[in-house]
């Protein structure tokens, strides 16, 4: 059987359970490389998040977000699947009326819209300013600013 593409998962698959990309690992991605076969990440991690793999191994591209937002090595967007305008003001809404963890991902970026320890103990290695006011304003790539 031949294969023209693979797609990795990062916990426990690209990484083991020290954090860091096993040397078995990483010479199995070359040797799949030389092959000819394209090599993907697929995570549901946010964006920011999948970046430092770079530091290990130039896969071809990535799908971040469960598949909401693929790109190529260089960046290139392959593929997005915004959530609905109309969602995102109703959860600012609900995050008005009684404040509770959330985290607002876009492609490459993610915004913490209150403070919460579990999104501090998570996301630490990533940029989540929190946003300053809940004030939504849909547009095409949807944003909460102040």
């Amino acid at each position: 059987m031949s294969f023209r593409a693979i797609f990795f998962d990062i916990d426990g698959t690209l990484l083991g359970r020290d954090k860091r990309m096993p040397p078995s690992t990483l010479h199995a991605l070359k040797k799949a490389r030389e092959n000819g076969v394209l090599l993907f990440v697929a995570t549901g991690r946010v964006t920011p998040m999948t970046y430092f793999l770079r530091d290990y191994f130039d896969f071809d591209g990535f799908a971040a977000m469960t598949g909401q937002y693929c790109f190529d090595k260089n960046g290139k967007v392959l593929h997005t699947l915004a959530i609905d305008p109309e969602d995102i003001r109703l959860l600012m809404q609900l995050q008005k009326e009684e404040p509770f963890p959330c985290l607002i991902a876009e492609g490459r970026e993610c915004f913490a819209a209150t403070p919460a320890k579990q999104i501090d103990e998570n996301f630490t290695d990533i940029i989540c300013p929190r946003l300053p006011s809940m004030t939504c304003h849909a547009s095409v790539n949807t944003r909460c600013i102040s």
